[in-house]
């Protein structure tokens, strides 16, 4: 059987000990499970559980990177014999790494990402890696301390929605009132439209929705701009078309590609690999592969296919 296993992850002071003594004091939460609570950062706050569930709550502190690894999690998991983990995170730690020691016996239930609504911005600018990876992995992100002389809702937003489209949003004030978001993200095209042009600066919006709402654009017709990828190693007629994205920062950015297949009657020799063009065409999504049933295959069907001028900037980013 699976662990459960619960990521708490913020910056130092941003109320991750706070929010970890609620939810464990909480008996909707902990009704009594053996619990192991790894602290992995020292911070200013104590560990104050209380309820019925605080006798069977073991707590262990691994404050090196190195020591936080397969071996001694999983002595400490047989040490105290628990049914889930939950782990309040280092902020100087990528959770991509705890997440690559995990035992195979550890699964990620939820992470939860905690910032401080006064200094949310000047982190996410300063320290840009590390708060992108927070918010990527995060189900659920909560701005504690919220005032609206802080931030705004909206520009917190949209820090939140560049790196996780789907995690929900809080905003906690300082006396406890908690306020979900509710901003709809309008895309930057008419998604009801039966043809769609992808302006270049929102390629990488398009991409991401594609992928996260595929039968939204089932049967319509796309127009955009992009890099095409020709090789012998493709089947007939088909090739590769995508930008380089950024996300985050330079060190996470990847080519993303969709496949796309044209008729006899377009010429691909007549083009070359790494090549700017415009392409035309319905979209349509594979379903008989194997696997691809819940997931389908978006694939462009071209019409059309002619070189364009290449932009400044090749890179696509994600903007709303």
């Amino acid at each position: 059987m699976k662990l459960p296993v619960y990521i708490i992850s913020g910056f130092l002071e941003s109320g991750k000990t706070k929010f970890i003594n609620e939810i464990l004091s909480d008996f909707s939460f902990n009704a009594g499970e053996r619990t192991l609570l790894i602290c992995c950062e020292e911070g200013f706050t104590e560990y104050k559980i209380e309820g019925l569930g605080s006798n069977t709550v073991f707590i262990e502190t691994i404050l090196s990177k190195s020591d936080f690894n397969i071996k001694n999690l999983q002595w400490l998991q047989r040490k105290h014999r628990v049914e889930r983990i939950v782990i309040e995170a280092n902020s100087m730690w990528m959770i991509s790494d705890m997440l690559g020691q995990f035992t195979l016996e550890w699964e990620l239930a939820q992470c939860f990402a905690i910032f401080n609504t006064k200094e949310a911005i000047s982190q996410n600018r300063n320290m840009r890696q590390l708060f992108f990876d927070k918010l990527k992995n995060a189900e659920v992100v909560n701005f504690n301390r919220y005032d609206e002389s802080l931030a705004s809702k909206e520009e917190l937003h949209k820090l939140v929605r560049v790196a996780n489209r789907t995690s929900m949003i809080l905003f906690e004030r300082e006396d406890g009132e908690v306020e979900r978001d509710v901003i709809i993200d309008p895309l930057p095209y008419d998604i009801d439209s039966s043809e769609i042009t992808v302006e270049n600066d929102f390629f990488g919006r398009w991409y991401l929705d594609l992928y996260e709402n595929r039968g939204d654009y089932e049967g319509k017709t796309i127009t955009i701009e992009s890099i095409i990828s020709i090789s012998p190693q493709y089947p007939k007629n088909h090739f590769i078309f995508g930008r380089p994205l950024m996300q985050c920062c330079p060190e996470d950015m990847e080519f993303v590609g969709i496949l796309a297949k044209t008729t006899n009657k377009i010429d691909l020799s007549k083009f070359y690999d790494g090549q700017w063009c415009k392409l035309k065409g319905e979209l349509i999504l594979d379903r008989e592969k194997e696997g691809t049933v819940d997931n389908p295959m978006p694939i462009l069907k071209v019409r059309k296919i002619v070189p364009a001028t290449k932009p400044k900037d090749v890179v696509a980013t994600v903007i709303f």
